[in-house]
């Protein structure tokens, strides 16, 4: 079952400025959906219209099989923003009743599923603080604590980890893929694609407000980023420098392995280490990362719109 379509989706601000052009989409239940493109993609204005902030200009979108509408956001939606700003006069956990109470839940239950929630995002211990008096960690990990306070069907989350240290993080991942095996979906919107990269199970590439790709991240990862040959020991800087001019090919140096961009080309480099008394370790097709991906693809995306203006 499909909780969020978009059909044809765009937005036109005044000055004509298209931040959202035919954008087209489908999210299943419990899956993890990653959003990425650089600053004024449109990844932003692409959340607001889905959650009814402001209007599309044309296209549609339907989220939990109701059309979506401007000033209407189902219960059984949570949203964390990038910069979330509770008043610093409110505790923590007064802040996460108050989000329970709009969303229609019983008082009764309101202090006990604060906590819980609390409890289950590491913000337990200092949900009793005043808002002013926490770090932007404390308040992010309360903010996705209010995300989830009506036991959402569906989440968006806006840089989730953003000011978390990395042990925060992992506790982050965690929760995220807790959730999607409890049947949550949860839309993502972040800079850090590591990260997405291992939670999605599906990401769209946004650039000024067109789908640059879409797919899931097994599948965009698959193209090869080169063949990687390590050595012991690690290749000298004169040796690595000999080899590109003898060799009469183009490869990258890591800190501890080379990388040819084809294994006839990796071939070639290794007669070349062998010549030089190097142990050849491993021979590994290396693919790419997630950030390899965007970034490859912005890079010809801006190639080629380069080259049809000159």
């Amino acid at each position: 079952m499909n909780l969020l379509v978009t059909e044809d989706l765009s937005k036109t601000y005044r000055g004509g400025v298209r931040a959202l052009q035919g954008v087209s989409l489908e999210v299943s239940e419990g899956e993890i959906f990653g959003l990425v493109g650089p600053n004024g993609a449109g990844k932003t204005t692409f959340v607001k219209v889905l959650l009814g902030l402001i209007r599309a200009t044309g296209g549609r979108a339907q989220l939990l099989g109701r059309q979506v509408r401007v000033g209407v956001c189902p219960p059984s939606v949570g949203y964390l923003p990038e910069n979330i700003a509770p008043p610093g006069r409110f505790t923590g956990r007064f802040f996460l009743r108050l989000v329970g109470l709009a969303s229609g839940m019983r008082s009764a239950d309101l202090r006990s599923v604060a906590q819980e929630v609390a409890d289950a995002v590491g913000a337990g211990r200092f949900v009793g603080r005043k808002i002013s008096h926490m770090s932007r960690g404390m308040l992010q990990r309360v903010g996705l604590a209010a995300a989830l306070v009506a036991k959402p069907k569906i989440l968006f989350l806006d840089e989730p980890t953003s000011g978390l240290d990395p042990v925060a993080r992992k506790n982050v991942r965690d929760l995220l893929l807790n959730l999607k095996n409890n049947g949550v979906t949860i839309f993502l919107n972040s800079h850090i694609l590591s990260e997405l990269e291992m939670v999605c199970d599906r990401v769209m590439l946004l650039e000024r407000g067109r789908v640059l790709a879409e797919g899931k991240v097994e599948e965009l990862t698959r193209r090869t980023g080169g063949v990687l040959v390590r050595t012991e020991p690690a290749v000298s800087e004169e040796d690595f420098e000999a080899l590109r001019t003898e060799a009469g090919i183009s490869f990258l140096k890591t800190e501890d392995a080379l990388i040819a961009d084809s294994f006839e080309e990796a071939n070639r480099l290794i007669d070349g280490l062998r010549k030089r008394g190097y142990l050849i370790k491993e021979v590994t097709r290396r693919r790419e990362r997630l950030e390899d991906v965007v970034l490859r693809l912005l890079s010809e995306t801006e190639n080629g719109r380069g080259s049809d203006d000159s």
